[in-house]
């Protein structure tokens, strides 16, 4: 059973985030909650838990210095960020502290938090298996060629044994790891690495300034974390020997700008790339340019799936899921062709053609941006350059409803969420999804629910 620790400073949000979903069904249990860092800190010290799902806005200790002290103290607990954003840099910030997954606040429903933690579950299951023979296999024959290693461990370690000795030099033979002392010449290393090379067996060689003397359980719980981190964009299956460096020109260190991730990023939010291999093939080419580290390529690839599931709900009726890891490009390129070609037929398989229902797509996008405006189908439809008339034809033949029908869905499924999730006031919300008249919003509520707002949060925080 994972025991789960919810810390959240809303009260009615924690009791909401108990009481509506079916965690049993994931082997798992809310053994308890708290309303701010230092609270579920203090729970830690007197009861054992192994996932924290954790706001990052709170007081007294926020989510974000939650989780460093929670990974200083408790790193075999998993942490799970549960956020109003869905901005890309406040996801990777999580991540980047060690976070494995993030849970979009306002975006959530039975359906969506099941698909969650099913995903969360998968992976901490994976996480608490040894590694697999299959893996050393693996590992074995990543042999020459770049190594993708994130900065973020890099950087970690570097300051970590930045104390007594120059270098710390390790080898790792297979999944064996070999004490090197400091003052042995880097060029005996290398030969010493040589002459303990068996046939078919390959071996990686990190080199770490270093001033701190590693106990042999530390050395090898750091060796592992890279072999986890190993993540290859061009690999040769034949060679002997690789020798790298952390500083080494020969390890691939992202030098992606956040302009570079955010143009790629909407780029596939736009789903451009489902409409022909050769679009599929640019962006392929784009992506792999970027050269992500492997937690930052899942983040954005998370990311676009979360944004998916959310614009294009009324569209695409399947489940877009991500693989629990990558073990090489190769499996990123598979992933991203199934999923062309699932969404390519969910999608363009219909009576318009396909640079019209892209537009359609387009206008999907544009309505979720401004929701929380008064919007129409004439504004939307010269904002893709289509007539009025047109738009409205399309628009029904490939979404299924009409513009104003959708538009009505989409706010009211927004309006849930925030009711839900947040202790926003009814008169605020009704802002928020684009209704300026409280009153014309609780009507339309309730004809779509058959409850007024202030009923509709009253029931579902006492389910």
């Amino acid at each position: 059973m994972i025991r789960v620790l919810l810390v959240e400073d809303d009260k009615l949000v924690r009791k909401s985030l108990i009481s509506s979903f079916n965690w049993e069904a994931f082997d798992m249990k809310v053994v308890g909650d708290a309303k701010h860092g230092e609270k579920a800190l203090e729970f830690l010290e007197a009861e054992e838990v192994d996932l924290i799902i954790t706001d990052l806005a709170m007081p007294i200790m926020s989510g974000t210095e939650l989780i460093r002290k929670v990974k200083e103290k408790y790193s075999d607990i998993h942490v799970v960020v549960l956020s109003l954003h869905r901005d890309f840099d406040y996801i990777q910030e999580a991540m980047r502290l060690g976070a494995i997954d993030y849970i979009a606040k306002v975006e959530l429903d039975n359906e969506e938090m099941d698909k969650t933690l099913k995903r969360i579950h998968d992976r901490i299951k994976l996480d608490e298996q040894p590694l697999r023979s299959t893996e050393k296999t693996e590992i074995q024959a990543v042999n020459k060629g770049y190594f993708l290693i994130t900065d973020e461990e890099i950087d970690k370690y570097e300051k970590r044994f930045r104390n007594e000795f120059t270098t710390l030099s390790i080898v790792v033979l297979g999944v064996n790891v070999l004490y090197i002392d400091y003052e042995v010449n880097i060029t005996d290393v290398k030969k010493h690495a040589t002459s303990e090379l068996h046939p078919n067996e390959q071996i990686l060689l990190v080199e770490i300034d270093s001033n701190h003397k590693l106990e042999m359980n530390e050395l090898e719980s750091f060796v592992r974390k890279y072999i986890d981190s190993i993540f290859f964009y061009e690999v040769e299956k034949t060679g002997i020997l690789s020798f790298y460096t952390l500083k080494s020109a020969n390890i691939i260190r992202s030098r992606a700008t956040k302009e570079e991730i955010q143009k790629l990023k909407e780029e596939l939010i736009s789903l451009k790339w489902c409409r022909s291999d050769d679009l599929l093939e640019k962006t392929l080419y784009d992506l792999r340019e970027l050269r992500l580290a492997k937690n930052k390529l899942m983040s954005l690839l998370l990311l676009t799936i979360h944004e998916c599931r959310r614009i294009y709900a009324d569209i695409l009726a399947v489940d877009l899921s991500l693989p629990d890891e990558f073990r090489s490009w190769q499996e990123v390129e598979k992933w991203f062709r199934e999923t062309k070609e699932i969404i390519h037929q969910k999608i363009f398989y219909t009576s318009v053609s396909e640079e019209t229902t892209a537009c359609i797509i387009e206008a999907i996008q544009i309505i979720e941006k401004k929701l929380d405006t008064s919007i129409t189908a004439n504004e939307i439809a010269k904002d893709v350059n289509m007539s009025r008339s047109y738009f409205s034809i399309c628009f029904k033949q490939v979404v299924g409803n009409t513009f104003n029908e959708y538009v009505r869905v989409a706010r009211i499924r927004k309006a849930k969420n925030f009711l839900l999730f947040t202790t926003e006031k009814v008169s605020v919300i009704s802002e928020k999804v684009g209704y300026a008249d409280v009153k014309y919003f609780s009507k339309v509520f309730k004809k779509s629910t058959g409850l007024l707002p202030s009923e509709y949060r009253k029931q579902q925080s006492k389910e």
